[in-house]
């Protein structure tokens, strides 16, 4: 069984300075905790394996969508 836990990551800011990457670095990292997801997954893995990476692709991708709309917009086809 794949186990994976996102650490939560506090903003510097509140990602309007214009100044820094904190949205983008929050965004990014929950993408690669996705990509991991799925990289994880093989031709031996479960059904349930597969429903669980998927099931943490969406939370990620909501999370994601607390900081930044319109990148979870286009993440989930809206």
């Amino acid at each position: 069984m794949i186990t994976l836990i996102a650490k939560p990551v506090e903003l510097k800011c509140d990602g309007l300075c214009g100044q820094c990457r904190c949205v983008k670095d929050y965004a990014d990292k929950r993408l690669l905790l996705c990509a991991a997801l799925f990289a994880n997954l093989g031709t031996d893995s479960t059904e349930e394996e597969v429903a669980f990476a998927y099931a943490e692709e969406k939370r990620l991708i909501l999370e994601i969508a607390n900081v930044d709309q319109d990148l979870s917009d286009r993440l989930l086809n809206k």
